[in-house]
This record gives structure tokens, sequence and C-alpha cells, in this order.
């Protein structure tokens, strides 16, 4: 009988969007990489997703979001294990980067600003 290989695992690319707690951002990264102690890639995060902010495109303030930028950003950077990080954009609301024109939102400016 043929033994299937295992496969090998080098990173582990996780998603986000979690609302605005700075803290619930970090523990359940913090949780990922400490139960498979591989490099992180957040490959996307965001306050909300596209459809969640279709529905409620102010769920969060402008403020509440660059809070939460403010507290995550930094600490991603300063994390050894996290090698990859990008913001979704949600295309409406608090959580968009970029109005259609292709201009930056103030969500936008703020991430472009790390």
């Amino acid at each position: 009988m043929n033994k299937v290989p295992t496969p090998k695992v080098d990173i582990i690319a996780v998603h986000w969007y979690g609302g605005v707690s700075v803290s619930s951002f970090k523990n359940r990264m913090t949780d990922i990489y400490n139960k498979f102690q591989k490099p992180i890639w957040i490959t996307e995060f965001a306050c909300q997703t596209h459809y969640s902010s279709v529905q409620n495109p102010y769920k969060y303030t402008q403020a509440q979001v660059n809070a939460f930028l403010d507290g995550v950003i930094p600490w991603i950077q300063s994390q050894p294990w996290i090698h990859r990080y990008a913001w979704h954009n949600s295309e409406v609301g608090t959580s968009a980067t970029w109005y259609n024109d292709g201009t930056l939102t103030e969500t936008g400016l703020k991430y472009a600003s790390f």
C-alpha cells in the first residue's frame, strides 16, 4: 500500500473581519500563531466584509476604524511571525480604501500612512 505523503505547510493564511476591537484582533492572530507555530500571512483584514459594508456601511465610525488601524498596524509590523498583511477594500463605508474614481478614502489615507 502506498503511503500518502504528509503535506508541508510553510505559512498560515488568515482573514479578519471581526470589528474594531484591537485586543480581539491581536488575541486571534496570537492564538493562530501559537497553535501552528508557522509564519502568518494576513491576506485580508478589515473591520467589515464587503457584504456587511453594503448592508451597513457606517456600522463603525471613521474614528473607530482609525483607532483600530492605529492599534493593529504598528503591532503587526512588530511581530516577527507576521510576514505579510493586506487591508481588504470593502468598496463602501468606513472599511473602503478608495472611491470609484481611484482617490483614497480617509481609511485608505490612514492605511497608506503606515
